[in-house]
């Protein structure tokens, strides 16, 4: 099976990512709205690829509690 076929296989729903996170499914939402979980929009729905959500949690890893990617390269500059 080709890669792309193999990746739109194993896309996830937001029910499953909040799983796979320990979040609920309102979190998943609201960091989709806040721009901050990569995502794909097919049709009404949305999905999610298990690899960018690796990303976003290596990403986060080491981010102290409330701050954002944003956040925290801006204060390591001052």
């Amino acid at each position: 099976m080709p890669e792309s076929q193999e990746n739109m296989n194993s896309l996830l729903n937001p029910s499953q990512v909040a799983g796979l996170l320990g979040m609920s499914r309102v979190w998943v939402y609201k960091q989709v709205e806040k721009g901050l979980l990569p995502f794909y929009r097919v049709g009404e729905a949305i999905r999610f690829n298990p690899e960018e959500i690796q990303g976003y949690l290596e990403q986060r890893k080491g981010l102290p509690r409330g701050r954002t990617l944003g956040q925290a390269s801006s204060e390591q500059k001052k």
